[in-house]
């Protein structure tokens, strides 16, 4: 229960039968925690228990055999209520309030109990055990017509509880489940597509770290000063070469170096990951490890491409610097055929959450109007019951 003035969080205001104006309860219109309506219950039993105990009598007046603990026991009861109708219940953090019926419930309880001067107003004494024990006679000699409301008070939690329970079992929890595991799969697709546009983005980088320049214009590192004899010793380590008069080398330093084995590293969790994805399964392009177009496969092809040059330098300069190369050019190739890929795959990964998470809006509105319609119909069941409709 929650501490009595604790700021309510959502619902209506109702009136408390017996209560000053400025005490109401909260109550929520549609739905509320099976924890309530468990308390709620117990209460109401409480006062059934009290209740049943009249004999009935095949001539005259029933037989009362109560006694003054369950004036008690009715009070108890009472008190629980009106604490529960006023402050809720915190459950995980956030106030549960009463239903419509079980505030309707609660209310005719409670205006049985006016009627017979229990506990509204209170005493202003300590009662003594005779007071006690006639207070429930007074209450208990309004016959069937009070049984009908207790049984009305104590059906509208089981009757929300079975049918609640059996929409949120049949419907609500396995559609939740359902559409829910649905969307953590296109979620973590996702991820991976985006993962992998990051990955490629990076490489990209690295590919263009290259410059031109003329032989008489090329940068001489420090302690070097003989231009020719350094670019033919740099052409012949395959660390540049010419083309169309030009030099081709590149800009690389020891940390990019270190972020090209880094990525490498990365390509690998991720072709693991994308592998292992029951979100890769959709289409022919996010097919499993053996399909020709897959993501994975272009990924590997391009971690593959990292190996095979044996340096970042040679990845770089893609065949070019070999002049026996016959496949010039086709790491950059790779490289560019897995961007695309992995952006026409993120563009359709996006599109699946985004239908996803409208079906699933579209599954809990449909969850909170049966929910709804289900109250209108134990509020019907009220009114009819109380007299009102």
């Amino acid at each position: 229960m929650t501490v009595s003035g604790a700021e309510p969080t959502g619902g209506l205001y109702k009136p408390i039968v017996g209560q000053p104006e400025d005490v109401k309860f909260h109550f929520e219109v549609a739905t509320t925690k099976k924890e309530v309506a468990d308390l709620y219950e117990s209460y109401m039993r409480d006062i059934d228990e009290v209740f049943s105990k009249i004999e009935p009598s095949p001539i005259g007046d029933p037989n009362y055999t109560f006694t003054p603990e369950d004036y008690d026991q009715l009070e108890k009861a009472y008190n629980g209520l009106l604490d529960l109708a006023t402050n809720g219940m915190e459950i995980d953090g956030k106030v549960y309030y009463l239903n419509t019926g079980m505030a309707d419930g609660l209310n005719m309880v409670f205006a049985s109990f006016e009627s017979a001067g229990l506990f509204i107003p209170p005493a202003d004494h300590e009662l003594s055990d005779a007071e006690k024990t006639k207070s429930v006679i007074d209450w208990a000699s309004k016959g069937q017509a009070l049984g009908e409301i207790i049984d009305f008070a104590v059906g509208v939690a089981i009757t929300w509880k079975s049918i609640t329970a059996m929409i949120y079992t049949d419907y609500i929890a396995h559609g939740n489940e359902m559409l829910a595991g649905t969307l953590e799969e296109l979620q973590k697709a996702l991820e991976l597509t985006q993962q992998a546009i990051q990955i490629l983005t990076t490489m990209q980088t690295l590919y263009g770290k290259k410059a031109s320049s003329t032989p008489d214009k090329f940068p001489l590192p420090v302690g070097e000063t003989d231009p020719e004899a350094y670019l033919k010793k740099l052409i012949d380590n395959g660390d540049a070469y010419v083309e169309n008069g030009v030099v081709i080398y590149t800009t690389i330093n020891q940390g990019d170096i270190d972020e090209f084995a880094q990525m490498q590293k990365e390509l690998e969790s991720l072709i693991k990951s994308l592998n292992e994805s029951s979100g890769f399964t959709k289409t022919p392009l996010t097919d499993n490890e053996g399909y020709e177009g897959s993501l994975s496969q272009k990924l590997q092809e391009v971690l593959d491409d990292t190996y095979e040059a044996k340096s970042l330098n040679n990845w770089i300069l893609d065949g070019m610097n070999d002049p026996n190369n016959t496949n010039k050019g086709d790491y950059g190739r790779a490289l560019d055929t897995a961007v695309v890929a992995a952006q026409t795959l993120n563009t359709e990964h996006t599109e699946d959450v985004r239908e996803a998470l409208y079906v699933y809006e579209e599954f809990v509105k449909s969850a909170n109007s049966i929910l709804q319609t289900l109250q209108q119909i134990l509020e019907r069941i009220a009114k009819g019951i109380a007299g009102g409709g």
